[in-house]
Parts: C-alpha cells; sequence; structure tokens
C-alpha cells in the first residue's frame, strides 16, 4: 500500500522551503506520514469490515468509525501533529469503545481494529 499526503494549507508545511533539510524538520516529517499511514490504514481496515455484508447496520457502524476516525486525525492535524493534552488519544478511545460495543462486527474484526488503535495511540 502506497499513502501519499500533502498539506497545501498545513500552516508549517515545508512546501517552497527546499533549503530546509534540517534533522528536525525530516523527522518531524517522518513522524508526520507515519501517523498518516496509520490513520489511512485503519481507514481502509474498517471499510473492509464486512466487505461482503450488505447489512444497513455495518454500514451505519463503518459510517460512525470512520467519523470517529476522522475527528482525531483533525485533531492531531490543528495541534500541529502534537498531542499535549492526549485529546487524540481520548478520540481515538471513544473510537476503541465504540468498535468494543458492536457485536455484529464479529471478535475477528474488532479485535483487529482495537489492536490498530492501541498502535497508533502508542506512537503519538
Amino acid at each position: 500500500m502506497i499513502i501519499t499526503s500533502n498539506r497545501t494549507n498545513y500552516i508549517n508545511s515545508i512546501h517552497g522551503k527546499t533549503g530546509d533539510l534540517t534533522f528536525e524538520t525530516i523527522n518531524k516529517l517522518i513522524k508526520e506520514r507515519e501517523r498518516d499511514a496509520w490513520f489511512s490504514f485503519i481507514q481502509e481496515n474498517i471499510e473492509n469490515t464486512g466487505s461482503s455484508d450488505t447489512n444497513v447496520h455495518i454500514v451505519e457502524i463503518q459510517d460512525i468509525l470512520i467519523k470517529k476516525l476522522n475527528q482525531s486525525m483533525s485533531k492531531l492535524i490543528s495541534n500541529d501533529y502534537e498531542d499535549p493534552y492526549s485529546q487524540v488519544c481520548q478520540y481515538l478511545g471513544v473510537f476503541i469503545d465504540i468498535v468494543k460495543n458492536q457485536d455484529k462486527l464479529g471478535s475477528y474484526q474488532s479485535g483487529k481494529l482495537i489492536r490498530l488503535a492501541k498502535s497508533l495511540m502508542a506512537i503519538l
């Protein structure tokens, strides 16, 4: 899987700063892209959850989970990829709670989404 991410309105974007090759800038970009990749990977797994199931309830659960995941990502981006008060972890905790309470997902799918969310929380 290849993930690209471009931020045109990102306040600390290095777009147009071709001379900024400092260790700090490069390290920050690597961390940002790693987090972006985790969010994309989790979203892809949500979308693949119950992909053979046309149950309206599964689609609703997917929509709720993607909304919570997007709230987490938006909070992380708005905080310049910093999480000083663990707000993003709180959103991901709500995401995990929602997954745990969905018996329609099945234990394998629920367990996988929970592991992915916890792995993301560990790198924040």
